[in-house]
């Protein structure tokens, strides 16, 4: 599981609380919190 804030690679995340998907395009991107919910966990 990967939190806001962390760099967890380019790829697809998923917000374990409402399951809005984030797409990071570089291994430099953080995750930021879900902008739907609020929530900071996310599945890859």
């Amino acid at each position: 599981m990967s939190k806001a804030g962390e760099q967890p690679g380019e790829g697809r995340y998923t917000c374990v609380t409402c399951g809005h998907v984030v797409f990071l395009k570089s291994d430099g991107d953080a995750l930021a919190v879900c902008p739907h919910c609020g929530s900071g966990r996310y599945a890859p």
